[in-house]
């Protein structure tokens, strides 16, 4: 096999006649080509209703999957029939498809991938609990300028206070 500039994208030349890209996963290789057609020899294929369903084998693999217009879920089986692992890819476009694999996402633009993103799951982060007292001893201060665009400086112009209910107001000249 040899490798691409990007470490995921794998070709496979042992065929020679039929070289298909892959993306590595886990140890194995797992075709990242949008269209079915090239991920290996399609031994079934049915046509029902919304979807399609496939059966293509590819080396020691067969590859079970079931695509509609929007998404193909995909299960992998090996030679003595143990499921090995299954993803779902959703399509953006015709070019563009995100593959989820676990807490993995993948996405590819024109059979190449973009980008991948690990999901962490974020339980260490707590909810923030809002306070049930609201402190009134506060206050607001604003203070604007206003520009002089000939002379390049700014000016103070209003000094504005808030305390509680009191609004006090100073304009300067």
């Amino acid at each position: 096999m040899s490798k691409t500039d990007n470490k995921s994208l794998i070709v496979d030349i042992r065929n020679n006649k039929n070289p298909i890209k892959t993306h590595l996963y886990s140890k194995m290789n797992i075709p990242s080509m949008y269209n079915i057609k090239l991920w290996g020899n399609i031994k079934h294929k049915k046509e029902l209703n919304n979807f399609t369903l496939y059966s293509i084998i590819r080396g020691n693999y067969r590859f079970e999957i079931a695509q509609t217009l929007l998404s193909r879920n995909v299960s992998i089986f090996d030679n003595n029939n143990n499921l090995i692992l299954e993803f779902i890819d959703k399509f953006v476009n015709d070019k563009y498809f995100i593959r989820t694999i676990k807490r993995f996402e993948y996405h590819f633009i024109n059979d190449k991938l973009i980008c991948s993103i690990n999901k962490k799951d974020t339980k260490f982060i707590n909810n923030i609990e809002q306070d049930n007292i609201i402190n009134e001893n506060i206050i607001t201060l604003d203070i604007e300028t206003k520009s002089e665009k000939i002379a390049d400086n700014d000016q103070l112009s209003v000094i504005s206070c808030c305390n509680n209910n009191n609004l006090i107001l100073e304009f300067l000249d």
